[in-house]
């Protein structure tokens, strides 16, 4: 079973074919209104966005200071003249396409970045279907160029990146050789790996990282050994590991997973979600602080990206809402327990000098994504909507 490891994989499991694209699809500009923060201990009422001008094509259309460079990993698909479409690996330096080194025929999605110096760092996925086996392989890219960081004997996934000095550190994932269902949580620096985990029982990494010599990393674990997902009984625990040392969240009689993590002035924050005490399935968001877990929502939900900057936490908490064929998800932008709507599928946030940078994806014509990036809450376009495309992680640089 490779469900853990193949989720990135699967938001591009569908291609449609290639729609001749009009201008006037591009979604309208909005722009949202972040309510004063305030000091109670509920989360406030969501604030209504406010309707505004179209979203620009591109970030270089509206440039950010001249100090500040913005950079967002992700994929594209590719439609070609023969076979199935390609994902392309890529990332966007302000509002502008850099497209990575990959085989011909091959899938491959950025997941995470990092820039030092004139150095910029990228992890992901890629799987060449020009080879006979299609494994799935952990790759790094330096300044474009591919390093594999697997021989392709297992399926890997590298899913973040730190680089802290000389040092180079990436996280990421592997199925275990003698049980697939089982994925082990790796560790390399400057290329060197480490098993966090062996795969012994069912764990994910989401998360890391790195301050001074400390590398933290946020994920979850089966609280009981098993074989194979069908032999399990019990539940995920939140945990974090500091220098592969585990440090438990929750106490495995709920489900619950960390997602995000950060540490601040010596503080340590995870967040991510925690299954409601008395109501099975209905997953309650959850900031754990130095260990210490405060509830988010009230609702179904769960964090998906956090930023702590000068003590302001900053997150992306995502909403499972009924509807009457099923459910669909919300995304919602909290600072310091004041939440607003936002609309857009919001995957990752970032700090900078006071200025809130969130990217993800909204609806393109004929379902296609369309990658988007906003700035204090106003939105501008990175893709047309031609075809798929992801925008997984942001990073904004002050140079």
């Amino acid at each position: 079973m490779k469900t853990l490891l193949l989720l990135s994989v699967m938001t591009f499991a569908i291609f449609h074919n290639s729609e001749a694209y009009n201008d006037s699809i591009l979604p309208a500009e909005v722009k949202y209104t972040y309510p004063e923060i305030r000091n109670e201990h509920i989360v406030q009422p969501i604030s209504k966005p406010l309707r505004g001008k179209r979203a620009t094509d591109s970030l270089s259309s509206t440039p950010s200071a001249e100090d500040i460079t913005i950079y967002i990993a992700g994929g594209e698909e590719k439609v070609l003249n023969f076979g199935p479409s390609m994902i392309v690996p890529k990332y966007w330096k302000n509002g502008k396409a850099v497209v990575l080194e990959h085989p011909v025929r091959s899938n491959s999605e950025v997941k995470a970045i990092a820039v030092s110096g004139k150095d910029v760092h990228t992890v992901g996925w890629q799987y060449d279907r020009s080879k006979p086996t299609l494994e799935i392989m952990a790759m790094y890219w330096k300044n474009g160029k591919a390093i594999p960081l697997s021989d392709g004997t297992n399926d890997t996934q590298a899913i973040s990146i730190v680089v802290n000095g000389e040092d180079v550190h990436i996280l990421g994932m592997e199925l275990s050789s003698d049980n697939e269902s089982n994925p082990a949580i790796l560790y390399w620096k400057n290329g060197v790996l480490t098993r966090i985990t062996e795969g012994k029982n069912l764990s994910q990494p989401t998360a890391m990282t790195v301050d001074g010599d400390d590398v933290y990393i946020a994920g979850y674990e089966f609280k009981e050994s098993c074989n194979t997902m069908d032999s399990c009984n019990g539940n995920f625990v939140a945990k974090y590991w500091k220098n592969g040392k585990a440090t438990h969240l929750t106490d495995g009689n709920r489900e619950a997973e960390a997602k995000s993590i950060a540490v601040n002035n010596g503080d340590i924050y995870v967040a991510g979600y925690e299954e409601a005490q008395r109501t099975a399935g209905n997953r309650v968001a959850k900031l754990w602080k130095n260990g210490t877990a405060i509830s988010i929502s009230k609702n179904d939900a769960q964090v998906i990206s956090m930023a702590v900057d000068s003590g302001d936490i900053h997150m992306i908490v995502r909403e499972t809402l009924k509807t009457e064929t099923g459910f669909r998800f919300k995304y919602n932008y909290i600072k310091n327990e004041v939440m607003t709507e936002l609309g857009i599928e919001a995957t990752s946030v970032a700090v900078k000098d006071g200025d809130v940078y969130i990217c993800g994806t909204r609806s393109g014509k004929g379902g296609k994504s369309i990658s988007v990036y906003m700035k204090n809450g106003v939105v501008h376009n990175l893709t047309k909507g031609k075809v798929v495309s992801e925008a997984n992680s942001i990073i904004v640089v002050k140079e």
